[in-house]
């Protein structure tokens, strides 16, 4: 029997755990990576949701607020709220 032959043949067992742990480790950080990716898009198509809803509630108040104005009172109005649009 060879050097090389027993020394592997003693640590044959060790280095194949230490392959499995490593498997496992990059396995797990794969898993972890794909949760994180897909909590990221949850949450952004909830931000997107709730921007949405946002926006139909301010139109339907800008709507109440507008009706029975004639248009150059709505104008006016557009005018007087211009700063609050700066800088978007």
């Amino acid at each position: 029997m060879t050097i090389i032959t027993a020394l592997f043949s003693d640590f044959a067992p060790h280095i194949a755990g230490f392959v499995a742990l490593l498997v496992g480790l990059v396995g797990w950080g794969a898993k972890k990576k794909r949760d994180g990716r897909k909590q990221a898009e949850n949450d952004n198509l909830k931000d997107a949701i709730d921007r949405g809803k946002r926006g139909l509630d301010a139109m339907a108040k800008e709507q109440a607020e507008t009706d029975g104005l004639s248009n150059s009172d709505i104008v006016d109005r557009m005018r007087r709220r211009d700063s609050d649009f700066t800088g978007l």
